[in-house]
């Protein structure tokens, strides 16, 4: 059996593999953000998870400074996203699927400025759908700031070469 470590940098070095893949991509909102995103770690057990972390920069706040909703909602998009990287392989999830559902619960506020730490589980992954969850966190305090669940369709096109 791997040690701990092995199997997180094992589980780092396949979501920066998919990070690597995102910022060539044509899709400036993901890609944009993912720059400012930092791994923080990667863990194949007990469950498949990542922590990121992210300063919140002008652009992600609303008229008061703060967090704004839409923002906190893609970098949940983007997190949880991030967490199959874990899971993929070929002919099992390797476009990433799209949203079905995404719904955050916004708790307490994150100034501009700030740092937060994303935490993303994946709960279930399964042929056709996916479902995560996620934790957003001041980093300077703890506190939960957002949380959300998220459940995803799996886009890939049918394997080939089947009678």
């Amino acid at each position: 059996m791997p040690s701990d470590s092995n199997n997180e940098r094992d589980a780092s070095a396949l979501v920066q593999r998919y990070i690597a893949t995102w910022l060539h991509s044509d899709i400036p909102s993901h890609s944009d953000l993912l720059r400012d995103m930092t791994l923080v770690s990667a863990s194949f057990t007990p469950t498949p998870r990542i922590t990121t972390r992210l300063t919140v920069t002008p652009s992600m706040c609303n008229l008061a400074g703060n967090l704004h909703g839409g923002a906190t909602a893609l970098i949940f998009d983007s997190s949880t996203t991030l967490a199959l990287a874990l899971v993929i392989r070929e002919g099992f999830w390797e476009w990433g699927g799209v949203s079905r559902t995404l719904d955050c619960v916004y708790l307490d506020p994150v100034k501009e400025g700030e740092t937060v730490d994303i935490e993303s589980e994946i709960v279930k992954v399964g042929r056709r759908l996916a479902h995560f969850r996620g934790v957003m966190r001041r980093t300077r305090d703890g506190v939960v700031a957002a949380t959300c669940e998220h459940g995803k369709v799996n886009t890939d096109p049918p394997a080939s070469g089947k009678l």
